[in-house]
């Protein structure tokens, strides 16, 4: 497996590239394993400068670590993932930035254990994702890839997760968002940990519609309208500025990325198990994680479910970029 970039060697690198190839229940399209090869095999290509930040990201040096390999992760683990929590565990001791390559989703768990312990609790997800993930269990495994969300959740008591780019979310798992919401109005919990932003709903994805049934107020929020908002949601139609001030209200300084390329739009991302129509393009979320990094500190990430279609190299040169655009991101935070 080779290295991300192909850029020169800086002793005092500050990002770490943690490739994770497991797969062991994905449920429709297959290869999520093959992703992190795939993925540091496209970023050969990458141009180092980025010209909407005006530098060249690998300056401050880009180590990609030895492959963390795990077999399945089911209800009888006695600790899920725990050797891909040590992998970035360890990186944050030595003041790193890790970066996980997967893989199917259920190994952020791991990664967003460490981070969550590296901020010591004080941490915000925010997840891009067609899927909710936010299954108890799924085909009988707790760490199935559609519980991935739930099962950090769990495990993070204090975590407070943003996720974008929804589009498919099963009935079980609305009910169960709508039971979260009623303790948060009986203040039986501060408030509601999980705040979703459904894809239909992205403010220009609709413009055209509500124009033509008058039906447009830029500034209506939950509290505001008599209309029921879908489970986890708080905006009738959001923007970039709604997910930042989401983040920010939350009140974690901290801030970790978990995306499954799967938010991503079908006809942008076909390289994926579970592709779903109606989903992101490549601006919304670029921009929204270049305004979190000036707003909170990013402190780690994870990109996982690229299932790479031979001969077919736009998908994985988009991941391998996205990962970039994240480091290059981070680092106009700090400059």
């Amino acid at each position: 497996m080779s290295k991300f970039g192909d850029f020169k060697v800086v002793a005092d690198h500050k990002f770490e590239i943690i490739p994770c190839p497991y797969e062991q229940t994905t449920t429709y399209g297959q290869g999520t394993k093959l992703g992190p090869a795939a993925i540091l095999a496209a970023s050969q290509e990458l141009e180092f400068f980025d010209d909407e930040f005006g530098f060249d990201p690998s300056e401050l040096g880009i180590k990609t670590l030895d492959p963390v390999n795990i077999d399945l992760q089911d209800s009888s683990t006695e600790k899920p993932f725990a050797a891909l929590e040590q992998a970035c565990t360890d990186s944050y001791s030595r003041n790193k930035f890790p970066i996980v390559l997967g893989g199917e989703h259920s190994l952020s768990l791991g990664a967003v254990k460490a981070a969550y312990q590296a901020a010591e609790g004080k941490l915000t997800l925010l997840h891009f994702d067609a899927h909710a993930d936010l299954r108890k269990e799924y085909n009988g495994n707790p760490y199935n890839h559609a519980c991935a969300i739930y099962s950090i959740y769990k495990a993070c008591p204090k975590i407070k997760i943003v996720s974008v780019g929804i589009r498919n979310i099963s009935k079980g798992e609305c009910d169960w968002l709508r039971e979260l919401e009623k303790q948060a109005e009986d203040n039986m919990i501060e408030e509601m940990p999980i705040t979703i932003f459904y894809a239909r709903d992205e403010f220009h994805k609709t413009y055209t519609y509500r124009i033509a049934n008058k039906d447009f107020n830029p500034d209506i929020g939950a509290k505001e309208s008599s209309k029921r908002f879908s489970p986890g949601s708080q905006h009738k139609y959001w923007n970039s500025k709604d997910v930042i001030d989401t983040i920010r209200n939350y009140g974690n300084h901290n801030l970790y990325i978990s995306f499954d390329v799967d938010g991503l739009d079908s006809t942008l991302m076909p390289s994926t198990g579970t592709p779903e129509p109606g989903g992101l393009d490549w601006y919304t979320p670029t921009n929204i994680i270049r305004e979190a990094c000036q707003d909170s500190k990013l402190i780690g990430a994870d990109i996982v479910e690229l299932a790479p279609i031979q001969g077919f190299h736009s998908a994985d040169f988009l991941v391998a970029k996205l990962v970039y655009k994240i480091i290059a991101s981070k680092l106009a935070s700090i400059s």
